[in-house]
């Protein structure tokens, strides 16, 4: 089946996400649809949030999506993605779970970092990060945690502030590039 999300249908099922199912696991299922959406049919986008790290290989921790080459075994993954809830709290920082990431990445090359607004794609080797790339469908001149404000449950609004129209689109098509690419 080939699919492409359009960033429409992305930016409300976010809004859907922050307003009705505030929870990390609510994010998992459209991004791993983005993710199935964008990189080569020969991969395989599965949710292994709630395995045993010691039936799949991890050491540390478990990735919440691992992404396989077709015929592949959960312990030979090609890169993993780690999706953090928004906000981040300060605890939940990228540099606040170096030993998470750096516990990914001896075991794959390649690790997404993702809350869903924010994208981060970790590159390394043997658990060194070697190099980071970043983007972001939100309003990147504040820290994560200024994108949302205290949520109305009266109001059932989200409180997510994504960039205007035409910077969301370039960022939009930046990222499905990126995906598309992330794996070659």
């Amino acid at each position: 089946m080939n699919y492409i999300l359009s960033s429409d249908y992305y930016k409300k099922e976010l809004e859907r996400i922050d307003r009705d199912n505030s929870v990390e696991q609510g994010l998992y299922f459209i991004i791993q649809s983005l993710l199935r959406s964008t990189i080569e049919e020969k991969y395989w986008v599965t949710d292994i949030s709630t395995r045993s790290k010691k039936h799949i290989g991890f050491s540390k921790s478990v990735p919440d999506l691992t992404i396989l080459e077709d015929g592949k075994t959960l312990f030979n993954p090609i890169a993993v993605a780690e999706i953090k809830y928004f906000p981040w709290s300060k605890k939940e920082y990228l540099t606040n779970n170096e030993r998470q990431v750096k516990s990914y990445l001896k075991q794959v090359d390649k690790v997404i970092y993702t809350n869903g607004i924010e994208w981060i794609f970790l590159y390394g080797k043997g658990g060194s990060l070697e190099r980071k790339e970043s983007i972001c469908l939100g309003n990147d001149r504040n820290t994560p945690e200024s994108y949302y404000e205290c949520i109305n449950k009266k109001k059932l609004l989200s409180q997510i502030h994504w960039k205007n129209e035409s910077d969301f689109k370039v960022s939009w098509d930046d990222l499905i590039c990126k995906l598309g690419a992330f794996l070659k």
